[in-house]
C-alpha cells in the first residue's frame, strides 16, 4: 500500500493516489417527511416490502428517461463558458434491482475538476483544522452548509440532476433534500455499515472513484450488505454472505431506497 499523501501538499485539481472522492444526497418527495414503512419481511423482494414498493414506481425501465429537470425553473446550468442540460437528451437509466437504479453523466469531465479544485482546498483545511478522529466515519466530511457557500455552479448542477433522477424513478413531483455532503476517502479510511431512516432514497455520485489497490480490489468501494437483498444471500435466502459492489466510476449516479444498508470499504 502507498502511504496517505498529505491533504495540504496535494496538487489543486487532480485528486492523490488511494482517494475516493463521493457525493452523497438523501431525498424524500415530502418536506420534512419521516418516511413511515411497514416493518420488513425476510426478503427485500418479498410483497409489500419497502424495495419492492420503491422498484414499483420505477417508470421506463432501461429506456431514455424524460428530460425533466431537478428545478423546472432552471433545465440548465453554466459551468464556464459552457452550458448543460440538468437531464442531457438521451441519458439513460438502468434498473439495476430492489429499488436500484443507475446513471451515468457523460459530460462529467466538463465539470470534475471544478468540484474537484473546490473540495481538495476545503479537504486540506478540515484535515488541519479538524481532522477524523478515527478511520472508519467516512472520512473527511464536507458538510452541506460548506459546500452551498461556495456558490459554486457544479454543484447546484449536481443537486439538480440528483432531484430529477429521484422524480423520475419515483414518478413524483417534486423532490425535497434532507441532507448532503462530500465524503473524501484516503487510504485506509472508510465508512461501517448503515442505513438512513429520515430518507426515501438515498443518491451517490461518484467524483473520482480513486486508485485500485493491487492487493484488495475491494478497497475504497461501495457496497450494499442486506440481508433483505437477494443477491447479497447467493448462499441461503435472508443470510448476508456476498456484498454486492454496483459498478461506479467517475460520473455514475445510484439511486436506492435509504433503509438498504450499505458502506465503503477500507
Amino acid at each position: 500500500m502507498r502511504a496517505l499523501p498529505d491533504a495540504a501538499t496535494l496538487p489543486v485539481g487532480s485528486l492523490g493516489q488511494d482517494e475516493t472522492a463521493l457525493w452523497g444526497m438523501l431525498l424524500s418527495d415530502i418536506e420534512g417527511q419521516r418516511v413511515a414503512r411497514p416493518r420488513d419481511p425476510s426478503s427485500a423482494d418479498g410483497p409489500g416490502s419497502p424495495s419492492r414498493q420503491f422498484a414499483a414506481l420505477y417508470r421506463d425501465q432501461g429506456s431514455a428517461a424524460p428530460a425533466t429537470a431537478g428545478d423546472p425553473d432552471r433545465p440548465e446550468y453554466y459551468i464556464g463558458p459552457r452550458k448543460l442540460a440538468v437531464w442531457p437528451e438521451g441519458q439513460r437509466i438502468k434498473h439495476v434491482g430492489s429499488g436500484i437504479n443507475a446513471t451515468r453523466f457523460e459530460d462529467c469531465e466538463q465539470y470534475h475538476s471544478i468540484l474537484i479544485e473546490r473540495i481538495l482546498k476545503e479537504e486540506a483545511v478540515l484535515r488541519r483544522t479538524s481532522p477524523p478522529n478515527v478511520r472508519c466515519l467516512g472520512g473527511q466530511k464536507i458538510r452541506r452548509a460548506t459546500i452551498e457557500g461556495w456558490h459554486c455552479s457544479a454543484f447546484e448542477l449536481l443537486n439538480a440532476r440528483a432531484k430529477s433522477f429521484f422524480q423520475q424513478v419515483l414518478g413524483c413531483g417534486q423532490a425535497v433534500a434532507d441532507a448532503w455532503w462530500v465524503n473524501v476517502y484516503r487510504q485506509w479510511e472508510s465508512i461501517g455499515p448503515h442505513s438512513h431512516r429520515r430518507a426515501t432514497a438515498g443518491v451517490l455520485y461518484c467524483i473520482d472513484p480513486g486508485d485500485e489497490d493491487p492487493f484488495c480490489e475491494m478497497s475504497g468501494k461501495f457496497a450494499f450488505i442486506d440481508p433483505r437483498l437477494d443477491v447479497c444471500c447467493q448462499i441461503e435466502a435472508g443470510h448476508m454472505t456476498t456484498p454486492y459492489y454496483p459498478e461506479v466510476k467517475a460520473g455514475t449516479m445510484l439511486i436506492f431506497p435509504g433503509r438498504l444498508v450499505h458502506h465503503v470499504a477500507a
